[in-house]
């Protein structure tokens, strides 16, 4: 027993809290900010996920005082290591395929600065892993806040949407008008809305090219008339499908709203 805590276990023990606190009780606020569609199963994925994190995030704290050389303390040197090594592999490889943003990116370097610091405990001497942890701990102590700074949602700066028979250049700032002209439209209309429904939020465009506005999505109408909607998923699950509306039409080369609906989908088995 150590008779001060270890700064890996706890800064580790920390960190994991944080992440499994946002997956298990602000799973869909998650799903929504990464563009999943957040079905029931994928909500419940998630959380599944943040348990498992908050146990290695309890783990890692009740054992603080613990020495982690030597052989008593590889286990847990192990089970650290493994989680984050992997981790870091697979976002490694999500990078890759879909694109590096600054969510992706700030999870991949903490996970990779984790590894490396776990890493050096299980296969250095303890002299060298001892200076390869400070490093590290000072690395992610001094790149958090600019990670943090740095934030920006916004992966793209255009998209494209099909409506009807053509394809329709969406790019930021069209994003950004489109924002203003439907809040211009809700604070003077002032029209009756879902309980749970806020109004958008600052227009981006995820890696994906979906446009996002906080939890509204725009999307095409596959109509003429209205060209675009805006959608505000009120209620998910298997069997029903709820979400509040907003139809949008271009007219003189600029945005209004048309109309406002709630759609209802029902599963047909």
């Amino acid at each position: 027993m150590a008779d001060k805590p270890n700064l890996l276990l706890t800064a580790s023990a920390l960190a994991y809290f944080v992440a499994s606190v946002a997956a298990i009780f602000a799973g869909d606020e998650l799903l929504d900010l990464a563009g999943a569609t957040g079905t029931p199963l994928e909500l419940a994925l998630l959380q599944l996920l943040g348990a498992a994190t908050f146990s290695l995030s309890m783990l890692n704290w009740m054992s603080r005082y613990s020495l982690t050389g030597g052989i008593f303390g590889r286990p847990l040197v192990v089970a650290n290591f493994a989680n984050s090594a992997i981790s870091a592999l697979m976002l490694f490889h999500l990078s890759r395929q879909a694109g590096i943003s600054a969510a992706l990116g700030i999870a991949l370097g903490f996970y990779a600065l984790i590894a490396l610091a776990f890493g050096a405990k299980l296969f250095l001497p303890a002299r060298e892993n001892k200076s390869v942890c400070i490093v590290v701990l000072a690395m992610l102590i001094g790149m958090t806040p600019a990670m943090a700074a740095d934030y920006d949602p916004n992966c793209l700066e255009k998209t494209i949407i099909r409506v009807a028979n053509r394809d329709l250049v969406i790019t930021r700032k069209d994003a950004e008008r489109i924002r203003l002209t439907v809040e211009k439209y809700l604070a003077e209309k002032k029209p009756k809305l879902e309980l749970s429904v806020t109004g958008p939020g600052p227009a981006f465009i995820d890696c994906q090219g979906t446009v996002r506005m906080g939890a509204w999505i725009l999307q095409s109408a596959h109509s003429e008339k209205p060209e675009l909607k805006m959608i505000y998923r009120v209620h998910t699950n298997d069997l029903l499908l709820v979400q509040q509306v907003i139809e949008l039409k271009q007219v003189a080369g600029r945005w209004t709203v048309t109309g406002i609906d709630v759609e209802t989908w029902h599963a047909l088995w």
